[in-house]
C-alpha cells in the first residue's frame, strides 16, 4: 500500500512541473502584455528581455518583445523579435498581430516593400482587416504604388 502511494505523488510530481513551470511562464507573459496595454513598454520591454534570454523558445514573449521594441522606438530590434516569434509557434491570432507590427516597424524605417509584405501575410490570415488594409495602403502609396494604394 505504501508503494502505491508513494507511486501516485511520483507520478503527481512529474506530471504537475511542467504543467506548474508552464503556468508561470504563462502569467508571466500575461502580466508583461498587461504591462503594455497600460503604456508601461519600458518596464515590459526590460522583463521581455530576460524571459527571452531563460526561455528562447517562448514564442508569445518574443511576440510581445516585439510590441515592446516597436512602442518604445526600436523597429529594428522590433523586427527581429517579431521574426523570432514568427519562427516559432504561434497561434494564427498572434501571427496577425506579428505581421501587423512588424509591417509597421518596417513602415518606419522606410522600407516600403517589406512593409507591404508583411501586411499582405496579415490580411491573408485575417482578410477584410481595415486597419491592416489601410496600413497597406499607405505603404503602398509611399512606395510609389497609387493604383494598389488606390485598391486598398
Amino acid at each position: 500500500m505504501r508503494t502505491w502511494i508513494i507511486g501516485i505523488f511520483s507520478v503527481f510530481f512529474l506530471i504537475s512541473g511542467p504543467f506548474c513551470q508552464a503556468q508561470g511562464k504563462f502569467s508571466s507573459v500575461i502580466k508583461n502584455k498587461q504591462l503594455i496595454e497600460q503604456g508601461e513598454f519600458h518596464q515590459a520591454r526590460s522583463n521581455l528581455e530576460k524571459i527571452t534570454i531563460q526561455q528562447p523558445n517562448d514564442a508569445e514573449a518574443w511576440l510581445w518583445l516585439g510590441v515592446a521594441n516597436y512602442h518604445t522606438g526600436s523597429p529594428k530590434t522590433a523586427v527581429d523579435a517579431l521574426v523570432t516569434a514568427l519562427s516559432k509557434k504561434l497561434s494564427q491570432e498572434d501571427k496577425v498581430i506579428a505581421y501587423n507590427y512588424a509591417g509597421s516597424a518596417y513602415f518606419r524605417m522606410n522600407y516600403w516593400e517589406e512593409s507591404i509584405e508583411q501586411y499582405s501575410r496579415s490580411l491573408f490570415l485575417q482578410p477584410g482587416n481595415l486597419v491592416t488594409l489601410v496600413s497597406r495602403g499607405n505603404a503602398l502609396h509611399w512606395s510609389g504604388n497609387y493604383k494598389g494604394a488606390l485598391h486598398d
